[in-house]
């Protein structure tokens, strides 16, 4: 699901988590 993708992309992008600081 792109959607899925997309969101997951864009919390981890603002999201203080291990994933979003790659």
């Amino acid at each position: 699901m792109a959607s899925i993708h997309h969101v997951l992309g864009k919390l981890c992008s603002w999201s203080p988590t291990p994933h979003g600081q790659g």
